[in-house]
């Protein structure tokens, strides 16, 4: 390339990933107290090394080209392997002790499940740890992971993944089919495999036009004809003992609900399988060894996988 590899500098990747994550020089110099002119500079160096355009402009700002995305990705390993030799002991980070916020995103359809499973249980043994979940779909998960904006993000993956994502299987989720009392199948408690095609179901929104759910029915030639999308698993409940609508919920929740009311029951769908799908934790690289973060990956694992 023409150029000693003195010629490049950790700030210079730093700043790099900072324009890639925020689409902007003028952001990035902000979010790193730098001047817009010294970020354009490093910019232009790390040009000059790579000898690749980066970058090209658009109305909505910076957009990597193909060579440029190729190079975030390893700049992200670099950085990500750097923060192994910076960050503190892991024994300096009490979660006991030390007041810290954590922000979670979470997909919509298993909001409630991981709510009562990491935060509930955090407010009662670790007062001093605030964690905020928000819900989201995926794509909007890895904006929010690529601009470092939340700690974390549980639920189902994008595809594909960006490169600066780092992703682990948490656990397979099961389904169970569920109806009111208004419902016909309620008396017999099974339908048939046509029967669930074309029933009327509940789908709880999550602002994907094609959920892994939903891929998982088609391959399985059971997805449903006639759904109707409400905001949450509250509105669902609601709809669900007040209509001959049916849910398909996680099957941890549909025993709770069938247990906490009479009016609610399972029901067998014969002659098909329900699909099994399965929930991701995602993080960004670069806080692949900030020992906070070590810490929450750690917590969430250890409440989802053996709750």
């Amino acid at each position: 390339m023409g150029y000693y590899l003195s010629s490049l500098n950790l700030n210079m990747l730093l700043v790099f990933d900072a324009v890639c994550r925020h689409h902007n020089m003028t952001r990035a110099a902000e979010d790193l107290n730098l001047s817009q002119p010294a970020v354009s500079r490093y910019m232009k160096e790390l040009r000059a090394i790579t000898g690749q355009e980066l970058f090209i402009k658009t109305p909505s700002g910076l957009e990597l080209t193909r060579e440029g995305r190729q190079c975030w990705g390893r700049a992200v390993d670099i950085l990500d392997g750097c923060e192994y030799f910076t960050q503190y002991d892991e024994s300096d980070f009490d979660p006991c002790a030390e007041e810290r916020r954590f922000d979670i995103a979470i997909t919509p359809i298993n909001a409630s499940y991981y709510v009562e499973q990491i935060m509930l249980y955090a407010r009662r043994h670790y007062p001093n740890l605030a964690m905020n979940m928000m819900r989201v779909n995926a794509h909007q998960a890895v904006d929010l992971l690529e601009a470092r904006e939340i700690a974390a993000c549980i639920g189902h993956k994008a595809d594909p993944l960006p490169p600066y994502i780092e992703c682990e299987t948490l656990r397979e989720i099961s389904y169970t089919l569920i109806c009111s009392k208004h419902n016909r199948f309620y008396t017999q408690g099974y339908m048939d495999a046509d029967d669930f095609i074309n029933a009327a179901h509940l789908k709880i929104h999550t602002g994907l036009k094609t959920t892994n759910l939903d891929r998982e029915l088609m391959k399985g030639g059971i997805l449903q004809r006639h759904l109707t999308e409400v905001p949450d698993i509250a509105s669902a409940l609601i709809m669900l003992r007040n209509t001959d609508m049916t849910l398909m919920a996680m099957s941890e929740n549909a025993n709770t609900l069938c247990q906490q009311y009479d009016d609610l029951r399972i029901v067998e769908v014969r002659g098909a399988l329900l699909p099994v799908t399965e929930s991701s934790l995602m993080w960004n690289k670069c806080n692949n060894a900030y020992k906070p973060h070590v810490w929450l990956r750690s917590y969430i694992k250890n409440r989802l996988c053996g709750a």
